[in-house]
């Protein structure tokens, strides 16, 4: 009886993990590796420690301009995410403290 053959690493998983690690969000990693935005996040989900703590990347982008893309140029929180480099996730909640003065979640 044979072993079983693992599969070969694929390197573009290996790039994703790499550039995570340096900060960048897993829907631009995914759409310059043209995969999934899902199946990025798979990679990340298989390796507990490239877990990011705190804030992100994008720290210095200040909320007065998130608040100006969506509501005087009327932005979408995909298209702010798109021009800042943010996730969508994190343009939502850091509009929501700036305008809100709290997140919906907390």
């Amino acid at each position: 009886m044979r072993a079983p053959v693992s599969p070969r690493p694929d390197p573009r998983r290996t790039h994703a993990l790499a550039r995570y690690a340096r900060g960048e969000i897993s829907y631009e990693i995914a759409a310059s590796l043209g995969v999934h935005q899902i199946t990025v996040a798979r990679w990340l989900a298989q390796v507990t420690t490239l877990r990011r703590t705190g804030p992100r990347g994008r720290t210095d982008v200040p909320d007065r301009l998130i608040v100006e893309f969506r509501d005087l140029e009327r932005l979408s929180f995909t298209a702010i995410a798109a021009q800042t480099r943010m996730s969508k996730t994190g343009v939502i909640n850091r509009y929501r403290v700036a305008t809100e003065g709290r997140r919906r979640d907390r």
